[in-house]
């Protein structure tokens, strides 16, 4: 995987180690689980992070009220920052 940003793919490599952010690749396994999502909205981002939650039994952290009305463990966070 290679991690491009405005401040530079080292950078970005190093924010990630320093966060412990790992990649995920999106696999074959994920996508099937595809056709068991609900038709709660299209974004065809979070139906990915969705699906990868779903087969690598991840939790997914958001804000997004979607999220919450699909079979997918989430983390609530509020939109706020202190």
């Amino acid at each position: 995987m290679i991690l491009r940003s405005s401040f530079g793919i080292s950078a970005a490599t190093r924010a990630c180690h320093r966060h412990l952010i790992d990649a995920l690749d999106l696999d074959e396994a994920s996508v099937l689980q595809l056709h068991k999502l609900p038709d709660v909205h299209r974004d065809p981002f979070d139906r990915m992070l969705i699906c990868q939650a779903i087969q690598h039994g991840l939790v997914l952290a958001t804000v997004d009220a979607n999220i919450f009305k699909y079979p997918v463990n989430t983390l609530p966070l509020t939109d706020a920052i202190d």
